[in-house]
């Protein structure tokens, strides 16, 4: 599994890249169970595209895209 982090500007496309196709590396990932993901150096208040992704043991791959409001201090 891997994950990917973007922050994003006003018009929806990617400013900075945070992580960039992160491996995981914890090893077994069983069906039907939640994975923790660390989404670490959100320093800056804005919003943040975040791609989850694994390789399927059945071939192919999967991705789960989702955003993320990151509020200021």
């Amino acid at each position: 599994m891997y994950v990917s982090v973007e922050l994003l500007g006003a018009d929806r496309r990617p400013l900075r890249t945070i992580r960039k196709n992160e491996a995981l590396g914890y090893g077994d990932y069983p069906a039907q169970r939640g994975i923790p993901v660390s989404l670490t150096n959100l320093d800056a208040a804005g919003l943040y595209q975040v791609d989850v992704g694994a390789t399927l043991v059945s071939g192919g791959n999967a991705t789960l895209r989702f955003r993320l409001l990151q509020g200021g201090t």
